[in-house]
């Protein structure tokens, strides 16, 4: 009887983890490959856009293409590895300061939702200001504005990616708590060299 009651009780226990395990499967919904899929196919064609905006570009808009086209191919490359971390069942984690990071909580991907799109509707009156001007100093002007609100853009999407898919693109390190002076020799200004 004991020995049933040994086998038994294992059984049970067994069941109990398997369980377990299917709810923790269930419950947490890992970033899909369709997602990313859908999200690298919109920072390539951004990619592609703003290469041929880098090309026929000059002095300072040149300058902040390139610097948006930087961006993006920074974002695509994260997209890229959380991509094929699921291609091959790798199970990507990054540690920052000894904390593992994780998806954003909602509110905090929504707020940064909301700031794309915020950028956005400037973005739109920024352009539409640059289509009254035919030339001369405005137009330049209105053009940089243009430039710079396509840049913050790239930015904050970059960071709502980081958000949603873990990833610690602005991630900031533990501020140390060591309040020790620096170790070291103290010597005289002329003795420095």
């Amino acid at each position: 009887m004991t020995a049933r009651k040994v086998t038994a009780t294992a059984l049970l226990g067994l069941v109990a983890i398997l369980a377990a395990a299917v709810v923790a499967l269930v419950t947490i919904t890992p970033p899909t490959a369709g997602r990313l899929d859908d999200d690298l196919a919109a920072v390539r064609k951004q990619i592609v856009d703003t290469q041929a905006d880098t090309a026929r570009l000059g002095g300072l808009l040149k300058v902040l293409a390139e610097a948006r086209l930087q961006t993006l191919r920074n974002t695509e490359a994260m997209l890229e590895q959380k991509r094929f971390s699921l291609l091959r069942f790798i199970d990507l984690k990054f540690i920052v300061s000894g904390e593992e990071r994780t998806a954003a909580p909602q509110a905090a991907q929504s707020a940064a939702l909301a700031d794309i799109k915020n950028e956005e509707t400037k973005l739109s009156e920024a352009q539409a200001k640059t289509s009254t001007y035919s030339g001369g100093l405005l137009l330049v002007m209105s053009q940089l504005n243009v430039a710079t609100e396509e840049l913050a853009i790239n930015q904050l999407r970059m960071k709502y990616y980081s958000l949603h898919y873990g990833l610690p693109i602005f991630a900031t390190p533990k501020p140390s708590t060591s309040t020790a002076p620096p170790q070291g020799k103290i010597v005289k200004d002329k003795d420095a060299l």
